[in-house]
């Protein structure tokens, strides 16, 4: 019974030797034509319903998002100008209470618009998301391919290794072969479908 695992871990060695041998030398295995890679980030920004979508949405929230960053500005200003005045003074505890219900006004506002726009924004990414995914089973059922993935987009700054880690560790696709990528193609297939 001890032989089998013996066995199998000298054919999986010698299976390795070989692959090793007939790829020395070589900086990439020659491309296989099962799988493809699409690149989604690129087809939300070049496709034009898509791009023109994420763009309505940007512009629907960006009057409250100014006039949020107006109010902290004023606010900052404000703290400013508190810290000219006495801190044992009336004016300065009216003042600064007036600037603790603005910035808890302004914090409260902040979490009310930002949920609102990040759901939009995850409606409008799972419509977009499901489009391209409509695609590209139409691209892999012509081309006859196995596969469409992800492709994985650029690794995150390595000053930040903790996120660089977790971006790695979230990652289905380490490394696309560029001249797979068909991104084109499904980009062809979208704008026909219209």
């Amino acid at each position: 019974m001890r032989t089998l695992p013996v066995i199998l871990l000298a054919a999986g060695l010698g299976a390795a030797a070989l692959a090793g041998g007939l790829y020395a030398g070589r900086a990439t295995a020659p491309a296989t034509d099962s799988i493809r890679t699409v690149d989604i980030s690129r087809i939300l920004q070049e496709f034009e319903p898509m791009a023109k979508d994420y763009e309505t949405l940007r512009l629907k929230y960006q009057p409250q998002g100014d006039r949020l960053r107006k109010l902290s500005d004023d606010i900052k200003s404000e703290k400013g100008q508190l810290s000219q005045l006495d801190r044992a003074s009336a004016e300065y505890e009216a003042r600064n209470f007036q600037v603790q219900l603005r910035e808890e006004t302004l914090k409260q506002e902040l979490e009310f618009w930002t949920t609102a726009q990040r759901r939009e924004s995850e409606v409008l990414l799972d419509k977009s998301v499901r489009r391209v995914h409509g695609a590209c089973e139409i691209y892999g059922g012509r081309s006859g391919v196995s596969a469409v993935l992800m492709r994985p987009g650029p690794l995150p700054d390595p000053a930040d290794p903790r996120n660089s880690l977790r971006d790695l560790e979230g990652r289905w696709v380490v490394w696309a072969n560029p001249e797979h990528d068909v991104t084109d193609a499904v980009l062809a297939i979208l704008r026909a479908e219209g």
